[in-house]
């Protein structure tokens, strides 16, 4: 389908300018707004500029008016007429009263004073003199011949303290009180919007008003600098501060104007984004409706009436649509075609193969009779042929059928415990014959650490590792062909089981390797002709691996051999005793007689409990065997009661004349283990030896059983090295106990 209606092209442009328009008039207002706060910003700035003018202004005078009051004291100490009275009595009478009172009255203090080394006061313009020694100002004037300034004890004058030096020596000090009052009226402003206060030692001293209420703006200076050694050696600040109104009101007129400026801009601006918006919007929405409908529900989204580059896109949309609905029936029945073919073909397999077995098995069977029978040798020869070909047809059937139930997914695994050294020494056995007809030797090669009992799926185990290491005999002219099992890498519970088969034999070349594992398929058909085979087998034991979790791969050299890697992941399974139990093992008859012990058996199988009695009357034991384990607290309840009653002595702890019990896990009404905890859970009985007896042979088993409460574990199927080490250690533990 092609695009058949020509649009006028630009009409969707036009909108999105007009869209863009309305967005630079808004940054345009914001951008308003930005600048409405930096004005207002700098009105604020500047009135900070002019608070800290008036601030630098004040600290200043005050400064002068101490540095003032600081020099009038340095002359007085410098006066020689003064120095001359510490040790003239008719100047002290005379002079100093009239040089100390005149300058108190010409410099505003309130009291001054000389005082001698010693701190004794010499003359006071005051009747009642504080005592200087007190004052800290007196003791550096003294002590280090310096000028001092600090604040009266009161808190109400600056006391400013110069020594009296003569010939380098303090004979005395000069003592001035400059009272508060007169720094005040640098403190003191005309505007009553502007507050001051100026605090030493950390005490407000001097203020401009009663409080500080409803403060705007507020700054505490501390002076600094040798402008201010004066202030700064009384620990001065000075707080300005000005009502909020005085600053901001202006601030708040401007960014009101500008922020009805800003509103109605932007209303303007919404309106036209709203109209510009929903023309522009609508046959968009409109066409995402269409689009987003489910197949089963398109309809056509052309036209759309906007007559502009939208509608090119509802026409391409439609364009698309149904590309994509005739694509998606030609995939539908493509799919269609090769399920069903898959379908017939597993099908077919798995009925051919089924129906050719039913025969060959009579073939085989039958061949099998002749040969038993009394042949000539042609007639033997004929046989033996008949019966090899059926092993061969049988082989070939078998891998059809496998192939087909991997295919087709009915092919079932199991897991339960296998010994891989038995399981790869029964393969051996198998492909023997066929090594020693070609006169090639069959090797084994186990780890130690493998050996034992591992949960794996024996049935598929044994038909990969067959297939290969038949594979390899049958590829192998001379030579010889092992087969080695070592343990990988170990997590947690499972380990990785690493199989390995190597031959001599003719080796895959790098290209045949690439399609080796492939169904039907071998290295060459040369090979086929000269050695047989479906090429199914490596194709099923790929697929076996895989099934089983696991991994296999292929090294080979042309003309030097191959090996084949399986590694499959498994589980070890608890031994208790040797990996390989001795055979035609005996034991005496008599133990019975020497190893005293009453035993009770809780097993629910009836055949397991023939085997266990059978194992046990051969040791010379006869055992009482119960069903299950409630059974068990009832036949120890029974006897305890029986041993309790007979007993003449009266003991703590009764018997339960039990010394041994055999205690399977899996038992109707109550379990093994809910019975070992009953019977640990009675305080005055005595506690016979249990032994776990169960078909349960992982390591999670075992200790489920001994934190229960049991002795000791015995995997199933019991041997009777096994047993009769259980009965040993009951005996041990018995005898303890006496």
């Amino acid at each position: 389908m092609s695009l058949s209606r020509k649009s006028r092209p630009g009409h969707l442009s036009r909108k999105l300018m007009q869209r863009f328009s309305a967005f630079v008039l808004v940054s345009n207002l914001v951008l308003l707004l930005l600048a409405g706060g930096r004005a207002a910003l700098f009105v604020s700035q500047e009135n900070k500029k002019t608070l800290k003018l008036q601030t630098q202004l004040t600290l200043q005078n005050i400064e002068n008016r101490l540095s003032s009051a600081l020099s009038t004291t340095l002359l007085l100490s410098g006066n020689r007429l003064i120095i001359n009275s510490l040790s003239d009595p008719d100047a002290l009478k005379t002079y100093l009263p009239g040089l100390l009172q005149d300058t108190n009255l010409a410099h505003g203090f309130t009291e001054s004073a000389v005082i001698g080394f010693n701190g004794q006061i010499i003359f006071s313009t005051h009747k009642d003199s504080a005592d200087w020694l007190n004052i800290e100002a007196v003791h550096p004037a003294l002590e280090s011949q310096r000028t001092h300034l600090t604040l009266s004890p009161d808190h109400r004058a600056v006391v400013i303290a110069s020594p009296l030096v003569l010939y380098r020596t303090t004979q005395g000090a000069v003592v001035a009180l400059l009272p508060l009052t007169a720094i005040k009226s640098f403190i003191d402003s005309d505007d009553a919007n502007l507050h001051l206060a100026l605090e030493m030692n950390r005490k407000i001293l001097i203020s401009s008003s009663e409080q500080r209420a409803a403060r705007g703006l507020y700054y505490e200076v501390h002076p600094a600098g040798p402008e201010f050694s004066n202030l700064h050696q009384l620990n001065a600040r000075l707080h300005i501060s000005v009502p909020r109104t005085v600053l901001f009101d202006p601030v708040a007129r401007v960014a009101t104007e500008i922020f009805a400026l800003t509103m109605a801009f932007s209303l303007v601006a919404l309106f036209l984004a709203h109209r510009f918006g929903t023309n522009l919007a609508h046959p968009i929405l409109e066409l995402r409706k269409k689009v987003i409908l489910p197949m089963e529900q398109w309809v056509p989204c052309s036209p759309t009436g906007t007559g502009d580059e939208l509608e090119d896109l509802a026409l391409a949309f439609d364009t698309a649509r149904a590309d994509m609905k005739r694509n998606n029936v030609e995939l539908l029945q493509a799919k269609e075609t090769a399920e069903s073919a898959v379908r017939a073909r597993s099908e077919f397999f798995a009925v051919i193969s089924h129906e050719l077995r039913t025969p060959m098995n009579g073939v085989i069977g039958m061949s099998d009779l002749l040969m038993q029978t009394q042949l000539n040798k042609e007639q033997r020869d004929y046989a033996e042929t008949i019966r090899s070909c059926g092993d061969l047809l049988l082989n070939v059937i078998n891998d059809v059928l496998d192939f087909a139930k991997i295919e087709s997914g009915k092919l079932e695994l199991e897991s339960r415990a296998t010994d891989l050294l038995e399981n790869s020494q029964g393969i051996l056995n198998i492909i023997k014959p066929l090594a020693v007809r070609k006169n090639i030797d069959v090797l084994l090669k186990v780890e130690e650490a493998v050996q034992g009992q591992w949960i794996t799926d024996p049935t598929r185990l044994r038909q990969i590792l067959l297939n290969l290491t038949n594979n390899a005999v049958k590829f192998t002219e001379h030579g010889r062909v092992w087969i080695e099992i070592r343990l990988g890498e170990i997590s947690q519970s499972t380990a990785q089981i690493e199989f390995a088969i190597h031959d001599t034999g003719i080796g895959i070349s790098a290209e045949q390797l690439k399609k080796l594992f492939r169904p039907f398929t071998q290295a060459d058909s040369s090979t086929t002709r000269r050695f047989g085979g479906t090429g199914l087998g490596l194709a099923i034991c790929q697929r076996l691996v895989d099934s089983l979790g696991g991994k296999i791969w292929v090294e080979s050299e042309l003309g030097k051999g191959s090996t084949f890697f399986v590694r499959l992941p498994m589980q070890k399974v608890i031994s208790t005793t040797s990996e390989h139990p001795i055979a035609k093992q005996t034991f005496p008859l008599a133990m019975a007689r020497d190893v005293p012990l009453r035993i009770l058996v809780a097993e629910d199988n009836l055949v397991n409990q023939k085997l266990i009695r059978t194992l046990l009357s051969k040791l010379g034991y006869e055992a009482i065997v119960v069903n299950n384990g409630k059974q068990v607290v009832e036949e120890i309840m029974r006897e305890s009661h029986v041993s309790s009653s007979s007993s003449s002595s009266t003991t703590s702890t009764t018997s339960t004349s039990f010394d041994l019990i055999l205690m399977d896990i899996q038992m109707p009404e109550m379990d093994g283990l809910e019975a070992t905890g009953l019977i640990r859970s009675m305080p005055h009985l005595k506690q016979p030896y249990i032994v776990a007896m169960t078909a349960g042979a992982l390591t999670t088993d075992k200790d489920a059983c001994i934190k229960q409460g049991m002795d000791d574990y015995i995997a199933k199927p019991i041997a009777m090295e096994k047993l009769v080490a259980a009965l040993l250690k009951a005996f041990h533990r018995s005898s303890e106990k006496v």
